[in-house]
């Protein structure tokens, strides 16, 4: 039987051994839950900061969702960071996310990060750009939870 390793383990028998970055694998997973209410005036290209983390987090697009209510007609948003010592990228996390609907919207595998974490190179604000924004209802509250791993 042969044996097969990701990029997390190694041959090593000991643990501490095969772990070779805590943030990513680590037992410490944030959640920041910020709130937003809309004005209804939001429109294309907007951006709306919702929270700033420290150099060395890597934000888990998986486990990071919107919820809201009922927004109106059309939203649409990407979720990316400020960071940049590589290169801002608005839609770093989630690319074109539509919460029309409402509900809970995951960010779920939109954005290079999902495929590629990435890891702040320097404190950064996780931004949300508006994409899409018709007929926007005023006085809805928009929920973010960004989860993110950080080193001890």
């Amino acid at each position: 039987m042969a044996q097969f390793y990701t990029d997390l383990t190694s041959a090593s028998t000991d643990a501490k051994d095969r772990v070779s970055d805590g943030s990513k694998a680590s037992g410490n997973v944030f959640i920041a839950r910020a709130s937003y209410t809309l004005l209804g005036t939001e429109a294309a290209t907007d951006v709306l900061d919702i929270v700033k983390l420290p150099e060395g987090c890597v934000v888990i697009p998986a486990l990071s969702k919107v919820i809201l209510e009922n927004p109106g007609t059309a939203l649409v948003l990407d979720i990316g960071d400020d960071d940049a010592t590589t290169a801002v990228d608005p839609d770093r996390y989630a690319d074109g996310i539509t919460c029309s609907s409402g509900g809970e919207v995951s960010f779920g595998s939109a954005g290079v990060a999902a495929q590629t974490p990435y890891k702040l190179q320097a404190q950064s604000t996780i931004q949300a750009t508006v994409m899409t924004a018709t007929s926007l209802t005023a006085d809805q509250e928009v929920v973010f939870l960004i989860a993110y791993s950080a080193q001890a």
